[in-house]
C-alpha cells in the first residue's frame, strides 16, 4: 500500500494511480451533439427528484423552449453531485445510466461531471457517493451558513487514486451487487436499519478506497 498524504484517503494500493479529477473528468459539460431543437424533448431533474440513493425521477418532460434557461445541463453516462447543505451531505447524486430523452436539465445546485477514458461513470458515483468523501467535501465548503456549497475549484482539484478500468468494473458489480442485497434487508428489517447503513457506508469507503480488494469469488457471491 502507499501513502497518499490525504487525510480522507490514507493508504491505498501500489499499483494504483493519482489524478486529479480535473484530469479524468470534464466539470460542468455543455451538449455533446449540438443544441437541442425548439420542440425536441427534454427530461427536467429537480433537486427533489434525486434520491440520497442514486436514482432519478425522470417523469417530468418538456420541450426545450419552455425549460428555464440556466439549469445544469446533462446527458446519459454523467455523474451529478449535489452541491450545497445539506443536500451534499445527505449523499445526493447520481450516475446517469439512462433518460427518457437525450439530454436533461437539472438543478443549478447540481455539479455535472463527464468521464473520460480513465474512469467508468459508475465507480466515479461510488467515489462521490463516499460518505467519507462528502465528509472532507463538508469541510471545504466555502459560503454563508445555511447556503455553503462545494466549489468547482475544490472538485476540480480533488486528488483521488484509480485502479484499472476493469478493476473499478470489478467493484462497481460488486457493489451493485451488496447495495442491492442491503436495501431489500433494509426495507425487510427496519429494526436493523441504522447497522445496515452504516455497513453500507463503510463498503462504499473500504472499495473505491482500495481497502477491499474484489476477488473472483466476491462477484460469485
Amino acid at each position: 500500500m502507499q501513502n497518499t498524504n490525504d487525510l480522507w484517503l490514507g493508504s491505498v494500493p501500489d499499483e494504483w494511480q493519482s489524478f486529479r479529477i480535473k484530469d479524468v473528468a470534464q466539470l460542468s459539460p455543455g451538449f455533446s451533439d449540438g443544441t437541442p431543437e425548439l420542440t425536441e424533448l427534454c427530461t427536467v431533474v429537480p433537486m427533489e427528484a434525486v434520491s440520497e440513493k442514486g436514482t432519478i425521477d425522470t417523469n417530468d418532460i418538456k420541450e426545450y423552449d419552455l425549460i428555464t434557461s440556466g439549469l445544469t445541463k446533462f446527458e446519459v453516462g454523467d455523474v451529478i453531485f449535489a452541491k450545497i447543505t445539506p443536500c451534499m451531505e445527505n449523499g445526493k447524486g447520481a450516475f446517469v445510466e439512462k433518460l427518457p430523452t437525450k439530454y436533461a436539465f437539472g438543478s443549478t445546485e447540481f455539479h455535472v461531471l463527464r468521464l473520460g477514458h480513465k474512469a467508468d461513470g459508475r465507480f466515479f458515483y461510488y467515489y462521490t457517493y463516499n460518505s467519507v468523501y462528502r465528509d472532507y467535501a463538508e469541510a471545504n465548503m466555502t459560503g454563508a451558513a445555511g447556503q455553503k456549497r462545494v466549489s468547482s475549484r475544490f472538485l476540480n482539484y480533488t486528488r483521488i487514486y484509480l485502479p484499472s478500468l476493469d478493476e473499478q468494473r470489478q467493484i462497481v458489480d460488486y457493489l451493485d451487487g451488496k447495495m442491492g442485497m442491503l436495501s431489500n434487508s433494509q426495507e425487510n428489517l427496519s429494526k436493523q436499519i441504522a447497522s445496515l447503513e452504516s455497513y453500507r457506508k463503510s463498503l462504499i469507503h473500504e472499495c473505491v478506497t482500495g481497502k477491499r480488494r474484489i476477488t473472483e469469488d466476491d462477484l460469485k457471491d
